[in-house]
């Protein structure tokens, strides 16, 4: 095993919400059991906190009326379950695998809400149908998807909870989809925006001290040029160039949230891993050629 990976004895995985999708189930089973597959196995006998993001899942959950603060609890729920059922599908023991439905304290007078850059739900072919409803959208390479407001995490009220449930020996799933959104103002579950969950991924592992913040996505890292010939894997970086890159506005809602969380997590003195399972399947045999790995220095 890489001793980045051996060394950390807890560690915070933040898992896309994509990877949790099968064409058009957006909780799908199958899709579940191939992450948890990797990440029971690779991180076996460590104290683990899995953060799931719920992009594709959280607008197949609202219903008008419903805010996303109340829209995210439920996926939290719902992805749990799923995880409970894929686990024993294969062979994992859940009785030491506990939920916590996190609460995360955002600024309601961000300027976020200003400039909505968080993707949710799928891509369609026209914008029409978003812009009826009144919906911010993005537009790549043809095809359109809504985005919505994703402030700044300023701090998980439940993280002395899920720290005590680490030290028991618990499977921790937490901040799910990002968090509950709590206005900082009043506590309630009034906020119509989806927090980061890679952002949040950090500031819990800040929170409870765990040694290895790892965000799991699509592709093996950050790869610069990304779609061109000249495309390469970037191995390894240092803090300042992710903090740097990952505010790129080309980036905004895909590998800059993730380049921003792994440069705070390293700029902390911490090791971050942005790969994808087949990276971090690779790691666990001593092999760091399929990952960016960031680090203070």
């Amino acid at each position: 095993m890489s001793n980045r990976l051996l060394a950390a004895e807890k560690i915070v995985v933040a898992l896309g919400g994509n990877a949790l999708q099968r064409g058009q189930d957006v909780f799908s089973l199958e899709a579940m059991k191939e992450a948890l597959a990797v990440v029971c196995d690779v991180f076996r006998d460590k104290a683990l906190v899995v953060v799931h993001g719920n992009g594709p899942q959280v607008t197949a959950v609202l219903k008008e009326g419903m805010t996303f603060s109340q829209a995210i609890k439920i996926t939290q729920d719902k992805t749990f379950e799923l995880a409970l059922e894929a686990m024993n599908s294969l062979g994992i023991s859940t009785s030491n695998v506990e939920l916590h439905n996190t609460r995360v304290i955002v600024d309601p007078l961000s300027s976020a809400f200003r400039n909505p850059t968080k993707p949710v739900g799928p891509w369609v072919n026209s914008a029409s149908e978003l812009e009826s409803l009144g919906h911010d959208y993005i537009e790549k390479n043809g095809v359109y998807r809504r985005v919505v407001p994703s402030p700044e995490p300023l701090e998980i009220i439940d993280y002395k909870a899920i720290n005590d449930s680490l030290d028991n020996g618990k499977i921790v799933f937490a901040g799910g989809g990002g968090g509950v959104p709590v206005n900082s103002r009043d506590r309630e579950l009034n906020v119509d925006a989806v927090i980061d969950k890679d952002r949040v991924a950090e500031l819990l592992r800040e929170r409870v001290k765990a040694n290895l913040l790892v965000i799991l996505t699509a592709v093996p890292g950050y790869i610069k040029d990304f779609g061109s010939e000249n495309a390469r894997l970037i191995l390894r970086m240092k803090y300042a160039d992710a903090l740097r890159l990952g505010e790129d506005d080309e980036m905004a809602g895909s590998m800059g949230p993730k380049l921003i969380a792994a440069g705070l997590a390293a700029s902390r003195g911490k090791v971050a891993v942005i790969t994808d399972f087949s990276g971090l399947r690779k790691m666990a045999s001593n092999d760091e050629s399929s990952a960016t790995i960031v680090t203070l220095l």
